[in-house]
């Protein structure tokens, strides 16, 4: 599958992981779901075949919730439910808490929110998740304002076997491991 690269590079680097898993060009992640009798997992590659990330769903007995490992099976970043009544994600990594994932509306699109912690700027930034219902596409900008840059893009593709594939675009100076969760929370969020 090839896409022509919308994204822009942010003016500062959007960190919450670990300066390895910021790329200088934009990089097109494939999340592709495998469902099996202990549970869903995927790989987390480039359209390269470059991988970067493993993945494990817990199961709702569990408080992890999803785990990224990288490829050495060292915890990355997880994401985890934690809205009882409202849609409400924490991503954290194996120390502390670096970002919250919420719904909300932004005129008539649908949009999650990513309010995070930039190691990079060290201040606290966001991210807004646009889509519109029954989409198979998600805008990510970089910020609230109307002309906040195009930081990714989220393609999702399902076939019969019921797996679930995702392509996510991302502009080059942004955490491929932040990426990945909001693009989770996009899953769940579809699911939900």
């Amino acid at each position: 599958m090839t896409f022509e690269i919308s994204v822009v590079k942010p003016e500062t680097v959007i960190l919450t992981t670990d300066e390895r898993f910021i790329k200088d060009e934009p990089t097109i992640l494939v999340l592709e779901e495998k469902v099996s009798y202990n549970g869903a997992t995927c790989v987390v590659m480039d359209t390269n075949k470059k991988e970067y990330f493993k993945c494990k769903s817990k199961s709702a007995l569990y408080s992890d919730g999803k785990i990224l490992k990288d490829m050495n099976g060292a915890k990355v970043l997880g994401i985890r439910s934690t809205g009882i009544i409202s849609f409400k994600h924490e991503i954290y990594n194996p120390k502390k808490a670096v970002g919250t994932v919420t719904k909300g509306d932004i005129l008539s699109q649908k949009a999650l929110k990513l309010s995070f912690h930039n190691k990079a700027t060290h201040s606290d930034e966001t991210l807004v998740m646009k889509f519109n219902s029954g989409s198979k596409e998600a805008l990510i900008l970089y910020g609230k304002k109307d002309n906040a840059p195009l930081v990714g893009r989220i393609h999702y593709k399902s076939n019969i076997f019921k797996k679930n594939c995702y392509y996510i675009e991302v502009a080059p100076k942004v955490d491929l491991a932040l990426m990945t969760c909001f693009a989770i929370a996009f899953d769940v969020y579809k699911h939900e």
